[in-house]
């Protein structure tokens, strides 16, 4: 089920990266019915009267006008309709504390708590606030060697190198802001690691408490934590 949270920000912006498995739905001036269009596991869709067009990899915005593109320049035939019809499932692998490490499979409008649970939640002592998102989908060949490459240090790479996020599940909670809990991608990998220190907000607080502390955490954070 699609919900509209992930409509708006996944398909609506068009940063939906297609891929293998997707389906396509066109609807050209003169035909009877609608095509049906798969990607195929090279990427590329085989469309009648027009040929292939390679949308594999492609955010779903920049697949759209590849795809129409190609449309209008071989068939000049009126306005032409395309939608994404089916999303296509992947896996993502999850390692550290949680109760079942290994692969989950999800959707790009799940969560990365949503792909956690699958993997059956997090254990005790697991970080709620340090978790790591690494996008490895747009990795070829021996540039997969930086993902080992920064497990063994876990030291924050280059973004050229290597995106890497923080994934920090209490402040989604507290603030409802979806960047620190954003959609998974084809290739991601979820890394857990365990708790880290503690923060400390008294007195004046609506929520004061102890809070785990994460990497790079500034006053305003606290703040988002305690409010």
């Amino acid at each position: 089920v699609l919900g509209m949270e992930a409509f708006r920000e996944i398909l609506e912006t068009g940063r939906y990266l297609v891929g293998p498995g997707d389906q396509f739905v066109l609807l050209i001036p003169g035909l009877e019915a609608p095509v049906s269009l798969p990607v195929t596991a090279e990427g590329g869709l085989l469309i009648p009267r027009v040929g292939r067009v390679q949308v594999g990899g492609l955010r779903l915005a920049a697949a759209r006008e590849a795809i129409l593109d190609a449309c209008r320049t071989q068939l000049r035939s009126g306005e032409i309709s395309l939608e994404l019809a089916q999303l296509r499932t992947f896996p993502v692998s999850v390692t550290g504390l949680v109760n079942e490490p290994g692969v989950s499979i999800a959707s790009g409008v799940e969560r990365v708590s949503e792909v956690i649970r699958k993997a059956g939640g997090l254990t005790d002592g697991a970080s709620r606030r340090g978790i790591r998102l690494i996008r490895g989908g747009r990795l070829q060949g021996d540039e997969r060697g930086r993902i080992q490459t920064y497990l063994e240090s876990m030291e924050q790479p280059h973004k050229d190198s290597l995106e890497v996020l923080r994934i920090d599940l209490t402040l989604f909670r507290t603030t409802g802001l979806t960047r620190h809990n954003p959609f998974v991608e084809d290739g991601d990998l979820i890394v857990v690691p365990s708790r880290g220190g503690t923060i400390l907000s008294r007195e004046a607080w609506r929520r004061p408490g102890s809070y785990e502390h994460a990497p790079g955490d500034r006053i305003s954070d606290l703040a988002a934590l305690s409010l």
